[in-house]
């Protein structure tokens, strides 16, 4: 990541995920502070109530430097566009594992470009 802070030469980053529509749990990730490869290894949550906001929007990760004394700044967004994830979602057991507690679960992982 680039340089946010002049006095540390470091940035103190997190990330927010956004689609429309959907709420995120949690809304965002830990702050990796006092870095410029700040790694995270953490897990979002959501209930996607139509699939076509899957294929319609692109699912963003936006970057930000933390900041304490003035607003936090935007580092970078990344776009993963989830048509493969909508097609390439299977049927796995959400709760009890009875056939009326199935649910489709899908996941992104992997190095994304900033």
């Amino acid at each position: 990541l680039p340089v946010m802070d002049r006095a540390t030469g470091l940035c103190d980053a997190y990330v927010k995920p956004v689609l429309k529509g959907v709420n995120f749990e949690p809304k965002e990730t830990q702050i990796s502070r006092k870095t410029l490869n700040p790694v995270w290894n953490e897990q979002f949550k959501c209930d996607v109530t139509d699939d076509c906001l899957l294929q319609d929007e692109p699912l963003q990760f936006r970057l930000f430097d933390y900041d304490v004394l003035s607003a936090d700044d935007i580092i970078g967004t990344v776009y993963v566009h989830c048509n493969s994830l909508y097609e390439a979602g299977e049927l796995l057991p959400a709760g009890g594992g009875g056939q009326k507690d199935k649910a489709r679960r899908r996941q992104i992982q992997g190095w994304f470009p900033v």
